[in-house]
């Protein structure tokens, strides 16, 4: 915990920095980016001013992506206004095509805690989503052997599905079952079911954020002899996604789950996950990860607090 409380502060200042005096960004299909403040939008182009070049009009075929920090204008140069909140609810409800989309990496996991060793890690994850609701799969494992005897052994899954409604749609509920795994830990298996209700604050870049809080089950069986805990717990998670440069992203997640039961009040677990993304070559992403593991009531010598430093190479799909 000691180690999750030194790190974190660096990471959120980090991100909370990313949002903070920037401009706006236009990027283009052949590569190049343009800096500056837009000026106007319509469906046909948009006007950058630039301190370089001046007032620059670029079509919207020639670009690729548009990064937006300063606030809309109140009217493009056609004198028509930007699409009010209202027209994109609608725009999204009509989107009834489920857009599926995949991710698969392969990496290295460094790991300080339950144990000490480098190992091979994997994860992949699948994704479909329409306008109001979306589909999502999970899964991760890490595994690792020196002399003939097996020092990794870990792997976790979730799955979920999400249902947006009420005003914009930023509201929305959830229902999530998590798994893990987790040898080392003498963990043999936990189960965690979830239902609540989450809030984006913003869905959009340069800065997106959400909250959710959601009640469910924490049912676990243990290695070495503990005795199985099944305990009701009150799930409090929150996440933050910052535009770097180009597509360069990151992300701080934090998940808290306290357990209520008979003599478990007071007793909880934590999960800090830091993600630096980076695209390198069309779909093939780089990513860097700290993730920071706390378990206030570990199962027999078992450690409390689990470190790992995860690199990777991630293929989209």
């Amino acid at each position: 915990m000691r180690v999750f409380l030194r790190v974190f502060p660096l990471f959120l200042s980090l991100l909370l920095s990313a949002g903070v005096a920037r401009a706006d960004e236009l990027h283009l299909e052949n590569g190049d980016r343009l800096t500056g403040r837009i000026l106007s939008e319509s469906p046909e182009r948009v006007v950058l001013e630039t301190e370089a070049l001046g007032k620059v009009s670029v079509l919207r075929d020639h670009l690729k992506r548009v990064v937006r920090v300063s606030p809309p204008p109140a009217a493009d140069s056609a004198g028509e206004k930007p699409k009010d909140p209202e027209a994109k609810v609608r725009e999204r409800l009509a989107w009834t095509q489920r857009e599926w989309k995949g991710q698969a990496a392969l990496g290295a996991d460094l790991s300080r805690g339950n144990t000490d060793k480098t190992s091979l890690s994997g994860r992949f994850g699948l994704g479909g989503k329409t306008g109001a609701d979306e589909w999502t799969a999970k899964a991760e494992a890490a595994f690792g052997e020196s002399d003939d005897a097996t020092d990794v052994q870990r792997a976790d899954g979730s799955l979920r599905y999400a249902f947006s409604f009420w005003e914009r749609l930023a509201w929305y509920n959830f229902y999530t079952v998590q798994g893990m795994h987790d040898r080392f830990a003498n963990v043999n298996w936990r189960l965690s079911p979830v239902a609540g209700v989450g809030y984006w604050w913003s869905d959009e870049p340069p800065l997106k954020w959400m909250g959710e809080i959601g009640a469910g089950i924490e049912r676990t069986e243990f290695r070495g002899g503990t005795p199985r805990r099944t305990a009701a717990t009150l799930m409090t998670r929150g996440w933050v996604e910052a535009d770097l440069w180009g597509d360069a992203k990151l992300t701080q997640e934090l998940t808290l789950w306290p357990r209520f039961g008979d003599g478990q009040s007071g007793e909880f677990r934590l999960k800090s996950e830091t993600k630096f993304s980076d695209p390198i070559w069309e779909r093939l992403k780089i990513n860097l990860r700290l993730i920071d593991e706390y378990d206030s009531e570990p199962a027999g010598d078992a450690k409390r607090n689990d470190l790992r430093l995860i690199s990777d190479l991630s293929w989209d799909f």
